[in-house]
Formats: C-alpha cells, sequence, structure tokens
C-alpha cells in the first residue's frame, strides 16, 4: 500500500510517473517471496491495493472516453503527423531517431553496458531473482513510455519528460553485472562503464545546475538550426519574463522576428483585423502563410478573416487546417464554435467551444456564446451557469447580463431578471433591448405603469422593430386596464 500510495501522490506531480505503472504489478505479482499469485486476492491489503488500481484505470479510462481529442494529442501519432510536423509518425524515421538520441543522450553507456552483458553471457540465475523482475518491469515501461509520449508535448523536445531515459535498463545491467560470478576481465569492463556513464552524465549536472551555462547551452541548440528555433525563442523569452528581465525578452523577440517574419506578419494580421482594416489583414496572413504554410496561427487569422466577411465554408477549412497542425489550439476551437453557431450547427458549436474551454480558454465572449446556445435549446440552467462565467471573466459584458436577465425571466426569477437589467442599464443606457426585457419584466410582475414606460422607451430607440405594431398595441392595453 506504501508505494501505491506514493505512485498516487507522485502521478499528478509529473506525467513521467506514469512509466512507473507497470511496477504496480510486481507489487502485486511478486510482492510476497515464495507466495503464489493465486492466492494475492486473499490478503485484506492487497485487495484493497487491486480495488484502488482498477478506480484509477476507470477514471483514466472514462476522461479518455470523455476528452480523447485532447489526451491523445500527448502521444506521437500512429499515422498522420501533428503540430510537431506533419511527417513525423510512430515509426517514422525521424521519431525513431529521436527515440535513440533520448536514450544516447541521457545514458550514453547503457546500451553498451546492457549488449556487453548479452555477449558475455554470464550465468546467472534470474528467474525467481524478484529484483531482476521489478527492473526489468521498469526497463521494459520506461521505454515504452518514451517511445509512445509525444517529445514535443511541452516544449520542443521537452527535456524534465525524458530525464529518465535509459535509466532502467542501465540499472538493470549493472544489477545484473553485480550478480555475475567473479570475472576479471568483466570486473574491469563494469568499472570502465560506469566511469564511462559518470563522465557522459556529469557535465549536463554542472550545465544544468547553472542558469546561466544553461541558457547559453540552450542558445548553441537553437543556432544549429535556425529554422527549428522559434519555439525556443518563445521559451527563452518567458524564462527572462519570469526573471523581470525585459531587455533580455526583447532581444528574443527581436530574434523572433528577425528569423521568422511569418510571426510578425500574423501579429500585424490581428491588430488590423481589430481596427477594422480587413483588407490589409487578408494580405498579411496571405504572406504569413507563404512563407510558412504550416503556420497555424496565420491559418487561424486566415479563418477569422473569412467568418468576419461571411465566407463560412473558408472560414472552417483554414481553421481545421491550424488544428491539424496545432491539436491543442484553443483559438482555433472557440473560433470554429463560431462558424457553427453562425451555421446554426448548435451540436458543433456546443462540441467545439468546450473543447476550447478545457484546452484553457477563458474567452468571456465563448462563455456567453454558450450561454446563448443553452438558452436556445432551453437548457436554462446552463445557460444561466455560462453567462455567470462569462461576466466574472469580464463584468460589462452587457450581453451576457442581458442573457441572464431572460434566463431569470423564463425561469421566473423575477426579482432576480430586474437586477440583471438595472445592472446592463447603469453599464449602457442605450442598450435597447434592456428596456424590452424590462418591460416584460414589470407585465409579468403585474407593474403594468412601468412596463408601458420601458415598452415605449424602447420604441422611441428602435421605431422601426417588425414587432414595433404589436408593441403599441400591448402598450395600449397596459394603459387601459
Amino acid at each position: 500500500l506504501f508505494p501505491l500510495a506514493i505512485f498516487l501522490i507522485l502521478l499528478p506531480l509529473h506525467f513521467f510517473s506514469l512509466y512507473l505503472f507497470p511496477s504496480i504489478l510486481f507489487l502485486l505479482s511478486f510482492g510476497r517471496a515464495g507466495e503464489r499469485p493465486g492466492n494475492i486476492l486473499k490478503n485484506r491489503k492487497l485487495r484493497i491495493a487491486c480495488l484502488s488500481l482498477v478506480i484509477l484505470l476507470a477514471g483514466i479510462f472514462l476522461y479518455i472516453r470523455e476528452n480523447s481529442w485532447f489526451v491523445f494529442r500527448y502521444l506521437v501519432p500512429l499515422f498522420k503527423g501533428g503540430y510537431t510536423g506533419p511527417d513525423y509518425t510512430m515509426f517514422s524515421f525521424a521519431h525513431i531517431l529521436d527515440f535513440l538520441n533520448e536514450q544516447l543522450l541521457v545514458s550514453p553507456a547503457g546500451f553498451i553496458l546492457f549488449l556487453s552483458f548479452l555477449i558475455h553471457k554470464p550465468e546467472i540465475k534470474v528467474t525467481k531473482d524478484s529484483a531482476f523482475r521489478f527492473l526489468l518491469i521498469v526497463s521494459a515501461a520506461q521505454l515504452f513510455f518514451i517511445f509512445l509520449i509525444n517529445p514535443g508535448l511541452g516544449a520542443a523536445r521537452d527535456w524534465d519528460l525524458f530525464a529518465g531515459a535509459g535509466l532502467g535498463y542501465t540499472v538493470l545491467a549493472l544489477y545484473l553485472f553485480s550478480r555475475a560470478p567473479s570475472n576479471p576481465k568483466l570486473s574491469y569492463l563494469k568499472l570502465n562503464l560506469v566511469l564511462l556513464a559518470f563522465i557522459f552524465t556529469l557535465p549536463w549536472i554542472l550545465v544544468n545546475a547553472s542558469p546561466d551555462k544553461a541558457v547559453a547551452r540552450f542558445r548553441n541548440l537553437l543556432d544549429l538550426d535556425p529554422k527549428k528555433s522559434r519555439n525556443g525563442h518563445f521559451i527563452l523569452a518567458g524564462y527572462f519574463d519570469g526573471l523581470g528581465q525585459p531587455e533580455e525578452v526583447d532581444r528574443e523577440n527581436r530574434m523572433i522576428k528577425q528569423k521568422f517574419p511569418e510571426v510578425e506578419l500574423t501579429n500585424q494580421g490581428f491588430s488590423l483585423m481589430l481596427k477594422g482594416d480587413l483588407e490589409q489583414a487578408y494580405q498579411r496572413f496571405v504572406r504569413s502563410i507563404q512563407i510558412s504554410p504550416n503556420f497555424a496561427e496565420a491559418h487561424v487569422g486566415l479563418g477569422r478573416y473569412y467568418f468576419i466577411t461571411g465566407q463560412l465554408e473558408k472560414a472552417q477549412k483554414e481553421l481545421k487546417i491550424s488544428l491539424r497542425l496545432k491539436p491543442n489550439y484553443n483559438l482555433a476551437y472557440a473560433y470554429l464554435g463560431d462558424v457553427f453557431m453562425q451555421k446554426r450547427d448548435f451540436q458543433n458549436a456546443e462540441k467545439f467551444y468546450l473543447r476550447s474551454i478545457r484546452l484553457g480558454n477563458s474567452d468571456p465572449h465563448v462563455f456567453n456564446n454558450l450561454g446563448i446556445l443553452y438558452a436556445q435549446s432551453g437548457k436554462l440552467d446552463k445557460a444561466s451557469s455560462f453567462y455567470r462565467k462569462a461576466i466574472a471573466q469580464k463584468r460589462d459584458l452587457i450581453e451576457s447580463h442581458y442573457g441572464l436577465a431572460f434566463v431569470h425571466y423564463k425561469q421566473g426569477k423575477l426579482e432576480q431578471s430586474l437586477k440583471e437589467i438595472d445592472l446592463l442599464l447603469q453599464i449602457d443606457p442605450d442598450f435597447a433591448l434592456g428596456y424590452y426585457q424590462l418591460g416584460l419584466t414589470y407585465e409579468a410582475l403585474g407593474r403594468k405603469k412601468q412596463a408601458a414606460s420601458a415598452y415605449r422607451k424602447y420604441l422611441s430607440m428602435k421605431p422601426h422593430d417588425p414587432k414595433a405594431d404589436y408593441i403599441r398595441q400591448i402598450i395600449d392595453q397596459l394603459e387601459s386596464e
């Protein structure tokens, strides 16, 4: 139970802890010397451990079932590349090379150590050796984990995720050598390989112990292939920003502009689009894609341009291209939600908005649109929840105050509806629909004069409303009663 508890504590702290998961099989299968696996469930503590394991596995399964679009981005794509590269798949040469490099980088003597043991084949009885079984399970799980997990998960070639690469089989080989019969040749070989591993590992420890040396090494790596260094400069800019060094942040941003003009063009495109200069924004996005066809942000910008100009099919196509290049891009999911909302395909709109939120998007307009979507489909409690979330992010978002007032009105919570209308009219006294909703709410409360006054205010602001004649009839009826 103690190792299981430690594992459950470690797992939320770092994703890499997953490779220890299969070693729990060792605890359950071989934990007691001489005990048969069939007798395991007779032990109360082991039954509790098994039950905990089943619950954990069930939770993981349900999470993947509900969020597979999110979870599977952690894995190297099986047949179709993702944001790491369009041709980067499980069995592609690039991935195999990455996998081997990760082993050699962290444990350069590990392979040699293990192969040397296999070549010499010293007579060791390991069939009933529990330490051997444990190390074998961990080594196999570690290699399997590293082969499956996308090395671009957190950043370009995420270091901490692969810091243990090669550790399992290196320790296993050392253990086997320690069990081998006394042999002068093997002793010297083992000693030399251990020293070699230490000599290779020590520089990494020294470099990473010094922030300045680590940054210098990181810069050298970026200079090896400037075309692939964009994410690295983003990482350095974030690092220096955290240290409060704006000069270094500016330096990294200048490097990005110089090496990657598509980034600056895309930023200019979004800025121009906000200013309403759509034609110039379009030119920037197109030029950015010409320079770098796999730049997901430029495809998102172009998709947004097509959405604003009413070209919904083109918008959908560009946004889906961006998601093929960058599957975890929450802004692309949000914009796709807008496209399907415009098409009145509420099922797909809901799906993409929720994906965007789960990927970390807290844009109040996304929450507001989900509120509208649920209100239109009659799911008033959900609508109320998302309107409140939108208001929590942006207190002066009048659309959400209006939506919440409408939902309260539909739920019969008339006083709460009045409170929201009062808030939105304080924010924007010229919001005409607020007065119409005020009229509806006063009418439902039986406050006829106030309802008629609110309706008149609405008609003074919207005299050409298609329902104007009907509203005038209601006013006449309210005033005559």
